[in-house]
């Protein structure tokens, strides 16, 4: 299986082990990448994706979702209280090339503050090493484990998809064809 970088090195481990205890017999192989693959051309049985496009070769079941946070240094000063609801106010920030409404935010490295899933950003808030400055307004993070096929899925890819459904608390059930964020 694939799965995106940030969500392998804060998550995978701990999910690879637990379904390694679960299913001994079952090996799991994963590969940690950013970039689109094509599962049926590259021999992979699922992947994971972040909010997951329409894809009709692709089933699947949203597993987790998260919100974005703008959040900096507690040395840095925070913007105005309306700055992350305006579109005329910049705010200085470090964000993916496929964050949301890119032309609003000005990118810049070493700029202090940055657009994060709150899940990979709690323990940093929790011990004060970063402030929250509120939620990025409109936007949430969804992650999908996808596959290729509804009616002959093997009862490995089954096992692993409901497994990470469990063991995030999903209760979403939706085919991946007609995701929404």
């Amino acid at each position: 299986m694939s799965s995106p970088v940030k969500f392998g090195h804060s998550a995978m481990g701990r999910l690879a082990a637990g379904f390694a205890r679960r299913y001994p017999d079952v090996p799991l192989e994963v590969t940690v990448e950013d970039r689109e693959l094509d599962l049926t051309e590259e021999g992979y049985d699922a992947v994971i994706r972040v909010n997951a496009r329409p894809d009709s070769e692709l089933v699947g079941r949203c597993f987790a979702r998260d919100q974005l946070l703008l959040v900096g240094p507690p040395s840095l000063t925070c913007p105005d209280a309306g700055a992350l609801e305006s579109s005329g106010d910049v705010v200085p920030a470090v964000v993916g090339v496929n964050a949301p409404d890119l032309d609003t935010w000005t990118v810049r490295a070493g700029a202090g503050a940055a657009v994060l899933a709150q899940d990979l950003v709690a323990s940093h808030l929790a011990e004060g090493r970063l402030v929250s400055w509120g939620a990025v307004p409109d936007r949430s993070v969804a992650l999908w484990v996808l596959h290729t096929s509804r009616r002959l899925t093997s009862r490995k890819v089954a096992a692993f998809v409901q497994f990470l459904c469990d063991a995030e608390g999903a209760t979403e059930r939706r085919d991946a064809n007609a995701p929404s964020a």
